[in-house]
């Protein structure tokens, strides 16, 4: 088995949209004593697989148990994509074969090779889309002895046409039972769709029949696909198979090479000379596109076969500069995705069921468009040298990298338990909960980890479903009583990483040491030291406070409870949710983005008087308060109805329309009035009356947005004080 940490000349992108980055180095983990195995068309028919081993993008100790020298070598890209994200497991390849039994047997001897994790990206477009063919039962059969089984979803969008048959004949031709295209009260036998010069369609054509090579009953009936011209009288292409006793299959291939753009008619009918039952249901999928702009066309499903299996974990694709990571949120999916749905009609044996299945297919999308060290030739959006590989054939292979940190961090998790949790975790990119197009959302590893290991985000420390704490700074099966210490005794250990539980937790990291705490759900109770701390907490109601004084360079990232803050030394980057929120800072350069609750930022009485460091804070929508103290800050209250106080130094106060500040603290010469989407010249300003005499209002036209206490008219009527 394969121990390595390393990757090798070029990374892909993935490894950081999907956090395996950050799986990796917060559980200690690399894939080791975890195999993985690849179907696809070919691994080293290029060659070019020493060349990845001497650049460290491939390990030495790959085992290829059957390739295929005809292919584009997309397994060894696959590979290099799974080993970016666990780069100590052991990897296997397989070729997929000419036909889905030679697929099939690659499953199993990839299965008896000891393969934990199998990815495959290959679909055959012969294998039975409304029953579980020979691959997809291979692939089920796998997942039954335990090895999670992953699947590309394909990249045909919705580019299927899917339809109940609707039979009429054509006195023309007599011998079928020609499909209506038009749903409506008219009758067309004739799809229409037009062709520009070099463009194709590939129509791979299915019905509701069983599959004889499925292993139970064949075809009891009979349909054909022709293709015309304009006229609908000339057959330009035809697929007249004698489905009887065989598949329900036909192909029509057909590429315009006129010169100019020209109009088709697609036609199918039952040919009723072989008898058999009436037809029922009627699908193709055009591989090549040339269809999608036809008469009639309704896009449905593409996700078929085995990556419609039962249990196969099926992947979309996201391109990775669509992903949080890389600044979008929500992720989207890429525009070429296969669309799930596809309904399964009859069992393996050939019987129609009562009840169509209808599986969740994608489960569930992972990264494509990113850096391999070959694949695919000609694309490289980035202009880095390296060869970006997009498509759902990209994005499977990363989440099997993904699984592989999973079963190594939980090896006796079951196919089940792995889908679970990265379902659970994933990220909603479309319509919320599970769609057809994205499944459950994109998925991250760090969090699916957690969750498999019964916490909601990642450490290796953590107090699991059975309140036993684990971890290196834990002594083995101590009993976890309400509170978590850094070490097992409540004295301080340096850099430590501490998993709360989804209860209320109590947890101190240490006087000392660079800390990485998640305080999980609940309302918990946060002690950090002296060291550069990182806090993450979900949406209970916690307190995180500085232990002796505090001290480093820290990160706060607080949920939408009502969060209380209360830090004296060191520097601060905050950021809050949308509860009330109260932050007492101390002595830092502090950077403070605070949520759209109402929120108290003040500085806390029991810092050190030694001189305060300069803030930056922005708060939401809320109604808040803002008090800094001696340093050159910068006070941006949002929309709110807010109160705010600088303090000493030279300090900016945000103002703009459609928000209201009170500013207690003005001083002439040295603080700032900052316009945000305002000139001075917008500004009028009036003294105040009663109560308010003292203080000047400015008002951009009949919009009152601030009051400035103690301050004339005069003396604030001045561009000198803004900016």
């Amino acid at each position: 088995m394969s121990s390595n940490t390393n990757q090798g000349s070029v990374v892909s992108q993935g490894d950081q949209a999907l956090r395996a980055d950050i799986a990796r180095s917060t559980f200690s983990l690399n894939g080791d004593g975890i195999t993985v195995g690849v179907i696809s068309d070919s691994f080293n028919a290029l060659g070019g697989f020493n060349d990845d081993v001497a650049s460290g993008d491939l390990p030495s100790d790959l085992t290829i148990v059957q390739d295929d020298q005809s292919g584009t070598d997309e397994g060894r890209a696959m590979a290099q994509l799974v080993y970016d994200i666990a780069p100590g497991a052991s990897l296997l390849f397989h070729a997929g074969g000419a036909d889905g039994a030679a697929f099939a047997a690659g499953i199993n001897a990839l299965v008896a090779a000891g393969a934990d994790v199998i990815v495959d990206d290959l679909s055959y477009y012969d294998e039975p889309w409304f029953q579980d063919g020979v691959v997809a039962q291979a692939a089920e059969a796998a997942i039954a002895s335990g090895v999670t089984y992953l699947s590309s979803s394909g990249n045909e969008a919705d580019q299927s046409y899917d339809s109940v048959f609707r039979g009429v004949t054509d006195p023309l031709n007599t011998d079928y039972l020609w499909h209506d295209f038009d749903p409506g009260t008219g009758t067309d036998i004739l799809q229409e769709f037009t062709l520009e010069d070099g463009e194709s369609i590939e129509v791979n054509f299915q019905w509701d029949q069983p599959f004889a090579s499925a292993g139970g009953a064949p075809t009891a009936n009979d349909m054909d696909v022709f293709l015309y011209d304009a006229s609908g009288s000339l057959i330009l292409a035809s697929s007249e198979d004698n489905n009887i006793g065989g598949n329900a299959y036909e192909i029509v291939d057909f590429t315009n090479n006129t010169g100019s753009t020209a109009t088709y008619n697609l036609a199918f009918g039952q040919f009723i000379p072989a008898g058999g039952p009436s037809v029922g249901r009627v699908k193709y999928l055009d591989t090549a596109g040339g269809t999608r702009d036809g008469e009639f066309f309704m896009p449905a499903s593409t996700t078929i076969s085995n990556a419609n299996a039962e249990g196969v974990l099926t992947v979309g694709a996201a391109f990775y500069q669509d992903t949080p990571a890389f600044g979008q949120t929500p992720p989207l999916p890429e525009d070429s995705t296969s669309l799930g749905g596809t309904p399964i009609l009859f069992d393996t044996a050939g019987n129609r069921l009562a009840t169509p299945i209808v599986r969740d297919a994608p489960d569930f999308t992972s990264v494509d468009g990113t850096n391999t060290t070959f694949f695919a030739p000609g694309e490289d959006p980035e202009n880095d040298g390296f060869n970006n590989f997009f498509g759902t054939s990209a994005a499977a292979p990363h989440a099997a990298g993904v699984v592989a940190l999973m079963l190594q961090a939980k090896p006796d998790a079951t196919p089940a338990e792995i889908e679970a949790a990265l379902e659970a975790t994933a990220i909603d990119m479309l319509t919320p909960g599970f769609d057809r197009l994205t499944g459950a959302g994109f998925i991250q590893a760090d969090a699916a980890i957690s969750n498999l290991l019964g916490v909601t985000d990642g450490s290796d420390i953590f107090v699991d479903d059975d309140n036993i704490v684990r971890g290196k700074a834990f002594q083995a099966n101590q009993t976890y009583t309400g509170e978590l210490f850094s070490n097992s005794d409540g004295t301080n250990s340096p850099d430590d990483t501490i998993r709360g539980t989804s209860g209320d937790d109590n947890i101190w990291a240490g006087e000392t040491g660079n800390d990485i705490v998640n305080g999980n759900g609940g309302n918990d109770l946060i002690g950090i030291g002296t060291g550069d701390s990182t806090v993450t907490t979900d949406s209970g109601d916690d307190f995180v406070y500085s232990v002796n004084g505090g001290g480093g360079t820290n990160v706060l990232d607080l949920g939408d409870g009502v969060n209380t803050v209360y830090v004296e030394q060191g520097d601060y980057d905050i950021t809050t949710g949308s509860g009330d929120d109260s932050i007492g800072l101390g002595t830092g350069t502090d950077i403070v983005r605070a949520g759209d609750g109402a929120n108290i930022i003040y500085m806390n009485d029991t810092r050190p008087m030694t001189g305060d460091g300069d803030k930056d804070i922005l708060t939401g929508s809320g109604d808040d308060y803002v008090q800094t103290g001696s340093g050159d800050d910068l006070i941006d209250g949002g929309s709110g109805l807010n109160t705010l106080f600088g303090g000493d130094g030279a300090d900016t106060f945000i103002f703009r329309s459609g928000a209201y500040n009170f500013v207690g603290d003005f001083t002439i010469g040295s603080d700032t009035l900052e316009l945000d989407s305002l000139a001075f010249g917008d500004l009028s300003f009036f003294q105040g009356q009663g109560d308010n005499a003292a203080d000047a209002f400015i008002f951009v036209g009949s919009e009152s947005i601030g009051q400035v206490s103690n301050i004339t008219v005069a003396d604030l009527n001045n561009s000198a004080n803004f900016s």
